[in-house]
């Protein structure tokens, strides 16, 4: 009787732990008429906000927020990088893709990357593979694909895009401490 009385009371106390930190970290709930951009940087997302403000369409602003990352947090975003966009074309009433890289020549023999691979600690994930050299880079695609869908599902160039993200405030720098501590980290030769 007395690990029921023990098993119910480490319940409630877990549940009014979990309770207060889920309170904590909640933020104000966002409402707006004219769309919402989210991103990991309020800079990035104010760019696609913007974009929505001039009368650009999702993709416009999808474009402009992921452009404006690169230049906030690059060390996790980037026109060097690869991604892909999944959206709803209401114009189409259907789902659409686009793959942005990564891409790899048909005529590319694997076994010929022998000695180009160890095993490896570098960025915190335990012992697993990873791959170093030029050799190894994926193709980039985000900037292709970025123009891609603007070309397809936009109504704005890739110019009048970027544009807006070369006018972010603190000329684009506002890093938070995680992104300096990551370029520190990892900005050594080798890695």
């Amino acid at each position: 009787m007395n690990s029921v009385y023990l098993i119910i009371l480490s319940c409630c106390i877990s549940t009014s732990v979990w309770a207060q930190a889920a309170k904590e970290n909640l933020r104000p709930a966002s409402m707006g008429k004219l769309g919402m951009v989210a991103t990991a940087n309020p800079l990035a997302s104010l760019a696609g906000q913007k974009i929505l403000s001039k009368g650009g369409n999702a993709i416009d602003a999808i474009v402009a927020a992921a452009a404006s990352l690169n230049a906030v947090e690059p060390y996790m975003s980037g026109t060097a990088g690869v991604g892909y966009l999944l959206f709803y074309s209401a114009d189409e009433r259907r789902v659409r893709s686009l793959i942005f890289g990564g891409w790899v020549p048909e005529s590319f023999d694997g076994s010929k990357m022998k000695g180009e691979s160890k095993f490896a600690d570098g960025a915190g994930h335990g012992n697993v593979m990873e791959t170093v050299g030029p050799k190894t880079c994926a193709v980039p695609g985000n900037l292709a694909g970025w123009n891609r869908a603007l070309e397809d599902y936009g109504t704005m160039s890739l110019g009048e895009v970027f544009g807006e993200c070369n006018r972010l405030p603190g000329k684009w720098y506002s890093h938070h401490r995680n992104g300096s501590g990551n370029v520190g980290r990892h900005g050594r030769p080798g890695y």
